[in-house]
């Protein structure tokens, strides 16, 4: 029998935002080198998380970030949170918390094909998707979208020898992938911890999908002059 899709994980077209679309390098996630300082680098956006719902409330997401950063082929770039007028899918639920997370490859030459990067959230869709707790859990109030985006890269010298980009300066557009996280509710509070759940069970999914030998985190000050 065909299994039926999972309608709370749900991959999405090609996100491109013109002017707002996001710009590398970012100067907020770029020194994620620890689990503390996936905390550091979230923190003007998840605040108001903290404040309305504690700070246990919001470490799932940062633990998501965390192992996002330490994956063999990507590592986080941008991130963002949700207002209080956020209402996620579907639409009869009164409250909403929603968060996405941006990723990038790690190659180069990835970073400017939309084939390598919907490969990604391809391979990232099947891993949540096969994963027996998402088909056994009933996900109510839960939602997952994984979709490519356009991405502004700065840069202008890449060393192939190395690896490393030695400027910072011309734009080009690329790709990557972006992680759209969301919890529904009657309540806020029963939204937050709905959200929370939804970051939990796909770090819990990832962990044990290392690449050997283990990802370092991504270093960006190795691979950019900064700006």
């Amino acid at each position: 029998m065909k299994k039926e899709p999972i309608r709370w994980l749900t991959r999405g077209a090609l996100i491109d935002e013109g002017a707002h679309t996001a710009v590398y390098p970012y100067i907020k996630l770029r020194n994620i080198l620890t689990k503390e300082d996936c905390r550091k680098a979230a923190l003007e956006e998840t605040q108001p998380f903290e404040n309305e719902f504690g700070r246990d409330a919001v470490q799932p997401f940062y633990d998501l970030l965390w192992e996002l950063n330490n994956r063999a082929g990507v590592f986080t770039s941008h991130c963002g949170a949700s207002g209080p007028e956020f209402r996620p899918y579907p639409k009869e639920w009164a409250c909403g918390i929603g968060t996405h997370i941006i990723f990038l490859p790690r190659k180069y030459k990835e970073q400017n094909s939309l084939q390598a990067c919907e490969g990604i959230v391809d391979n990232l869709g099947r891993t949540l998707a096969s994963s027996s707790s998402a088909r056994e859990s009933s996900a109510i109030g839960r939602w997952i979208q994984i979709s490519a985006v356009h991405v502004n890269y700065y840069c202008e010298e890449f060393d192939a020898g190395s690896g490393i980009l030695r400027e910072v300066s011309t734009l080009r557009r690329g790709f990557g992938c972006q992680l759209l996280l969301a919890g529904a509710g009657a309540t806020r509070p029963e939204a937050a911890t709905r959200w929370g759940e939804t970051c939990s069970f796909i770090g819990e999914v990832l962990a044990p999908v290392k690449a050997a030998p283990p990802a370092e985190p991504f270093d960006h000050s190795l691979h950019f002059r900064l700006i």
